[in-house]
């Protein structure tokens, strides 16, 4: 990944969420090795399934990327679900990542609008969270979004579009 630009002078305004595209995998599949690490976890993604998973005939996930001056400064991963007894569509915010030497700028802000915008466009209803919400930080960001706990059994905390109004300030 290239590493010419500097979060000094960067703010979430420079940076352009965006689909991901081919020539972006090696950098997610790096992001996603970083993101495993931060939790202990082994990084078993290659290249060829997340090119199957995203583009193929069959492709399950999408992935969001934050981009400034060419540089991918991380990413969200969103999981189609669904309340099928509800008939309704949702989607899993899977992972959300921002570089290290890029976070507190609010490209995590940056990421988490586009893909509520993406899941909205799709018509899903809700968005829950497989994200580790793993800090207290991490907790008041979601829930300042208007994320909220769920039953224990199922996801940690669900977004429900139709709740967000003057919850939107980041």
């Amino acid at each position: 990944m290239p590493t010419s630009t500097d979060n000094q002078t960067l703010t979430a305004a420079a940076v352009h969420c965006r689909d991901m595209r081919g020539r972006d995998i090696a950098d997610v599949v790096a992001m996603a090795g970083r993101l495993a690490a931060q939790f202990g976890e082994a990084a078993d993604l290659t290249a060829d399934f997340l090119r199957r998973e995203a583009f193929s005939s069959t492709a399950l996930v999408k992935i969001l990327v934050a981009e400034t001056d060419g540089v991918l400064v991380g990413y969200a991963a969103l999981l189609p679900t669904m309340q099928l007894q509800s008939g309704m569509r949702g989607m899993e915010l899977h992972h959300l990542h921002v570089d290290e030497k890029f976070r507190g700028i609010g490209i995590g802000r940056s990421l988490l609008a586009a893909s509520l915008e993406r899941a909205r466009g799709l018509g899903c209803r809700f968005v829950t969270l497989g994200a580790r919400i793993d800090t207290g930080r991490s907790r008041d960001f979601y829930e300042r979004w208007g994320f909220e706990p769920v039953d224990p059994a199922g996801p940690d905390y669900r977004f429900t579009f139709g709740n967000e109004a003057g919850r939107l300030a980041g």
